[in-house]
């Protein structure tokens, strides 16, 4: 019966979306678009998360009145609003007197949902915020005060852009920190306790911060590595103009590692912003950027070996340089669970010429040559509004459908628009490997015993079919079982990737 239901399972997935890659899905919103107006003013689409159940959580920087709120609504599949989420589908945080900005959501495995940005004081000064939920919008009152992590580092503006979460239920974030009359801003990395206190053993007091340039230096992403390495990207300005950084940090936050790279620092010889940050299954990192010309923008995708240097084989010497129109730009990148990547964010003219700004997306495969079966191009172009729009996130269903959101201009500002693709790419589990794994018992419950060859080092993760890593660990050399307890993910799809110097293994895991 258990191999049928993983059957049934594996053909579910295969016939779930047998549409051309990259079309519009007419089964959500209207035609495939949802434009949401809070309250008919500005509103800006910063974050995408699925739950195990597939319902939709987008978080935004929305006008309730008359300034910008913390924002974050369900969606159910099929486009409609959730009422039975926070206050009738809508939960907002903030200062209605000041500016507060959101940046983005994240699901932790125990359902948890977290919020994130900046908390407007006074108008020049805004407070790191971070938000902890439960799984129906919920402030979870063990968690800081009343569900809020607010702290208010300096006078000046900090941001809160991203955030990850350590095998000890640690919170990491990055971001930047300003001080006031000081132009320019710094790169700021932080450590949060499970409770939603600060962990003053992170760094100096809980905080590390560098790159005090003078410039608008920012931290877009953070990940770790399998070392506990704390990977951070996003620009620094080291002569005038904006460069793609990348870094690594000890883990411990006391500096950065010198090991990697250049003294711990890439700066990528381009001008832009890393805005997004994967960490493929085959262990490269990924950055998604632009590039700055005199003809407009081209997005980027940079690859790296997991000691910082480029890594030559990923597209033409770790670059793949995409040209669609005037200004293209890369906001995020995401990886499907058949390894191949998804990039984008913008594409389109400038204020006085050429095509209105589009939401827009890039498929290719693992080593960077792009995939003419999404969109018959490899590209995927979105008008949502007649004058600009951006998508600044991207998510991918468990049934293989992608999603994006962001924002676009409307005769009341800026409405937050959520498109959804259809994706058949990614369905059913035939991946390529070269190292055998087998796991049981799936479905499992509590713990799953996973058996390989015996060999040197290698380590394992599992990852959520909408890509996020829920779990990772080292396993032994020269053994060939191992036991790994799941019962802290919830119910779902996963898959666990075995990856080291003998090869790449990867197995479907349902989760009871």
């Amino acid at each position: 019966m258990k191999a049928l239901y993983i059957i049934l399972l594996i053909t579910a997935f295969a016939y779930s979306g047998m549409a051309q890659d990259g079309t519009l899905d007419s089964t959500f919103a209207d035609k495939g678009i949802l434009a949401f107006d809070l309250n008919k003013k500005s509103d800006t689409g910063h974050g995408l998360a699925v739950q195990p159940d597939g319902k939709i959580l987008v978080s935004m920087s929305g006008s309730l009145i008359t300034k910008f709120d913390i924002v974050l609504i369900r969606l159910l599949e099929d486009g409609t609003l959730d009422t039975t989420f926070a206050n009738k589908g809508i939960y907002n945080y903030g200062n209605p007197d000041e500016t507060d900005l959101n940046y983005g959501v994240s699901l932790r495995a125990d359902g948890s949902i977290f919020v994130f940005g900046g908390y407007g004081v006074t108008a020049p000064n805004t407070d790191l915020v971070l938000i902890k939920l439960d799984k129906d919008g919920v402030p979870d009152p063990s968690f800081g005060t009343d569900g809020v992590f607010l702290y208010p580092y300096g006078e000046g503006e900090e941001y809160i852009h991203a955030i990850t979460f350590t095998p000890d239920d640690k919170i990491l974030f990055a971001g930047n920190s300003s001080e006031p009359g000081v132009n320019g801003s710094r790169h700021l990395v932080g450590r949060i306790n499970a409770d939603g206190t600060l962990d003053t053993s992170f760094g100096d007091q809980g905080f590390y911060l560098w790159n005090k340039t003078g410039g608008s230096n920012e931290l877009w992403e953070i990940d770790l590595l399998n070392d506990g390495g704390v990977l951070v990207c996003g620009r620094i300005v080291p002569a005038g103009k904006y460069r793609p950084c990348l870094y690594k940090l000890q883990p411990d936050g006391a500096g950065i590692d010198s090991s990697f790279a250049i003294n711990g620092e890439v700066l990528a010889p381009f001008e832009g912003t890393a805005y997004s940050m994967q960490i493929h299954p085959n262990g490269r990192i990924l950055l998604s950027a632009a590039n700055a010309g005199s003809m407009g923008n081209d997005l980027l995708v940079l690859a790296y070996n997991q000691d910082g240097t480029e890594d030559v084989t990923f597209g033409t010497d770790g670059v793949v340089l995409v040209n669609n129109d005037i200004n293209d730009v890369g906001l995020f990148i995401v990886v499907q669970e058949d390894g191949k990547i998804i990039a984008g964010g913008e594409s389109g003219g400038t204020l006085f010429m050429g095509n209105p700004r589009a939401y827009f997306t890039v498929r290719m495969d693992e080593d960077g040559i792009i995939d003419p079966s999404w969109g018959g191009t490899g590209m995927v172009s979105t008008q949502v509004s007649d004058f600009f729009a951006f998508a600044n996130d991207c998510a991918i269903q468990p049934d293989g459908k992608v999603l994006l959101a962001g924002a676009g201009a409307t005769n009341t500002g800026n409405d937050c628009f959520i498109v959804r693709y259809n994706n058949g790419e990614t369905t059913g589990v035939q991946v390529p490997t070269s190292l055998p794994v087998m796991i049981s018992p799936n479905p499992a419950t509590d713990q799953l015993v996973l058996d390989v060859p015996a060999g040197p080092l290698r380590n394992y993760s599992i990852f959520h079919s909408n890509g996020q890593q829920m779990n990772t660990g080292v396993l032994a050399p020269n053994q060939i079982r191992f036991r790994i307890p799941i019962d802290h993910l919830a119910a779902g799809t996963y898959f666990l990737v075995v990856q080291g110097p003998d090869g790449i293994g990867r197995q479907l895991l349902i989760k009871h």
